[in-house]
């Protein structure tokens, strides 16, 4: 019902030249407030952690000097999705173009891994065994194209994102304790500059997962209470 309403007001609105740009602001903050009511109304029913039963990521050594190899990652849990907070909501009526500010105060994840990569050309990353993550202050920018007519749903999506801190406890890299440590200690120290470096490789990694969250918080199926387990059963992800 809120949904016809929401299109009948915006069919009103834009079919009227003199429509002045006081109401037209009204309108489209009504859009933003039926956006963000939407986002808090189902992640107040979410239950962590989410998981991720199984990735597959390959990195193409052709289209990045950064990294290439394969990961595959396994049983994955996070825990934060649920005080995701909505910081800015912008809405273009005319084109239904959507741009979202979105943040998470702390990301924990924590998955099993098997890697075989290499990074910079040089330092061998393979192993197996446990990692744990903690992202602070994670951002995401995300625009897109938004259809309301049968609740809401994003095509044409671009993400970006950042952070402020992030600590790597990191367990089975080559078969060892030690160089494990070492590189958990590189990546707490370098991380957050490496994705502000790199914005476009780590937004290629991410995109797909972010995507399917944020699709099935705006839009979940009535069919499955667990549909934010069943969108993150992504199988297999080339990165370029």
């Amino acid at each position: 019902m809120k949904t016809f309403v929401l299109l009948a007001v915006l069919g009103f609105a834009l079919a009227l030249p003199q429509y002045d740009s006081n109401h037209m602001v009204v309108v489209r903050d009504m859009i933003g407030d039926f956006i963000n009511k939407t986002i808090n109304s189902n992640l107040a029913n979410l239950t962590e952690p989410v998981t991720i039963d199984s990735l597959h990521i390959d990195f193409d050594s052709e289209e990045s000097d950064t990294l290439s190899g394969a990961l595959n990652v396994t049983d994955a849990h996070i825990i934060g999705i649920k005080n995701l907070v909505a910081k800015q909501i912008s809405v273009n009526l005319t084109s239904m173009d959507v741009d979202l500010e979105l943040e998470i105060n702390k990301l924990i994840v924590n998955l099993d891994y098997w890697a075989d990569m290499v990074l910079l050309k040089l330092l061998p990353l393979y192993g197996s065994g446990k990692m744990n993550i903690v992202l602070e202050d994670f951002d995401v920018t995300v625009a897109g194209h938004a259809d309301i007519t049968d609740g809401i749903s994003l095509d044409n999506v671009t993400i970006g994102i950042g952070l402020s801190a992030a600590t790597f406890d990191l367990h089975g890299l080559i078969d060892n304790t030690e160089f494990s440590s070492l590189i958990s200690a590189a990546l707490n120290d370098n991380f957050v500059t490496f994705v502000n470096e790199h914005r476009q490789v780590v937004t290629n990694l991410i995109s797909p997962i972010v995507e399917n969250i944020l699709h099935q918080i705006l839009n979940p199926s009535n069919d499955d209470d667990d549909t934010l387990k069943k969108a993150l059963l992504i199988e297999e992800y080339k990165l370029y």
